[in-house]
């Protein structure tokens, strides 16, 4: 999206605001069936607590193969 916003706005760090402007937002590809879920990243980014995100990522995963399963 940062080379779309540098394209569209000549600002890269206008990234989310490209996405809303054309409508490519997480909550729209979740509803559009593009994307399974969305592994919500903790406060202060993925780099401050690796470990958390990690067993996130992993418990999501495993509910989703679960889930594919059934």
């Amino acid at each position: 999206m940062e080379v779309f916003a540098s394209i569209l706005f000549k600002d890269a760090t206008r990234a989310s605001e490209t996405a809303e402007t054309i409508k490519i937002t997480f909550e729209v590809v979740l509803n559009l069936g593009i994307i399974d879920m969305i592994i919500i990243e903790p406060l202060g980014g993925v780099y401050k607590d690796k470990l958390e995100v990690c067993e996130k990522i992993r418990t999501d995963f495993d509910e989703t193969v679960t889930r594919l399963q059934m």
